[in-house]
């Protein structure tokens, strides 16, 4: 496909009129006169979409499916929808911002409804607390161990904008440029205290939050002060008269000791990171930040 189209050419057969169609699909793939794959792209991020919003009703409403699922479904479904033959076009998300956006919001949208995090939770800061690659990046990584495959290395830096000739060396580039993602960010930074190196949180196999802890993690929601900054609460202080942070919510407010007086005692002294980092300690912070979550959900929606 070289060159551009000039003009539409205009055709008569048996005094019929015929026009040439704006897209083209062939295997599955839809071919604009722009040759920049947009249209495709948008296409199989609305089919995806579709296919995921029905996985996602089957879910409780309260209650969303355990991490591991959701995991399965981004690998499974999400990922092999958007990036049907990535190996063609996939390079074309490192030109086109837009494109790569189209790609990231249909993940973002999936993983709010299946994770339960609030919709003002950042792809970037989703990513790295549930330990799931940003969608572009997934598609980057497909479409490199393709080439790998095939052995066509100049296609393969094509994808990755960096020299690998091995599946590790994929994975690594992958990584890095996650790594840079998140650390140039200028969105919630409030996780990347907590979990700064990426390749750290993904050692961390045991670090499987639910709902709760994605709340406390992200501070999105039910807390005061994020109620406060989205405007749908007038003070950002608790109900003890401090201010409402996800820190004093969960080891510090007066209004919560009856129900997490035990949790909070076997924390006593233990940073967060390692809380998040402990094996042990985990389980705690985790039922922890459900029960508090739940608790300031409930009095939002006034129950």
């Amino acid at each position: 496909m070289k060159g551009n189209l000039q003009k539409d050419p205009v055709f008569r057969i048996d005094n019929q009129l015929t026009r040439r169609a704006r897209s083209a699909r062939y295997l599955g793939i839809s071919l604009d006169k722009r040759q920049n794959f947009r249209e495709h792209v948008e296409q199989a991020s609305g089919k995806a979409t579709a296919t995921m919003q029905q996985i996602a009703s089957l879910a409780q409403r309260q209650y969303k499916v355990p991490l591991t699922n959701v995991r399965i479904y981004m690998n499974t479904v999400l990922a092999p929808i958007v990036g049907h033959a990535a190996s063609a076009w996939v390079h074309r998300l490192n030109e086109n911002i837009k494109m790569r956006e189209r790609v990231n919001r249909t993940q973002r949208g999936i993983l709010i409804r299946l994770t339960g995090a609030f919709r003002t939770t950042s792809l970037e800061a989703l990513a790295v607390a549930t330990g799931i690659l940003p969608l572009h990046l997934e598609l980057r990584k497909r479409a490199a161990m393709y080439w790998v495959k095939k052995q066509d290395y100049e296609k393969v830096q094509r994808v990755l904008t960096v020299p690998a000739q091995s599946k590790q060396e994929v994975k690594v580039a992958i990584l890095n440029q996650w790594q840079q993602l998140w650390s140039t960010s200028t969105k919630r930074r409030r996780l990347h205290q907590l979990l700064s190196n990426i390749e750290q949180r993904l050692e961390l196999n045991h670090l499987v939050p639910n709902q709760g802890l994605i709340h406390f993690l992200t501070g999105h929601r039910p807390y005061p002060t994020h109620l406060h900054r989205i405007n749908q609460r007038e003070s950002d202080r608790c109900d003890c008269g401090v201010e409402g942070t996800p820190e004093h919510m969960l080891f510090d407010c007066r209004t919560m000791e009856d129900q997490t007086h035990d949790m909070r005692e076997a924390l006593r002294g233990v940073t967060i990171e390692e809380a998040l980092r402990n094996p042990q300690l985990f389980p705690i912070l985790k039922n922890l930040a459900t029960q508090v979550s739940q608790s300031q959900y409930n009095l939002f929606r006034g129950q």
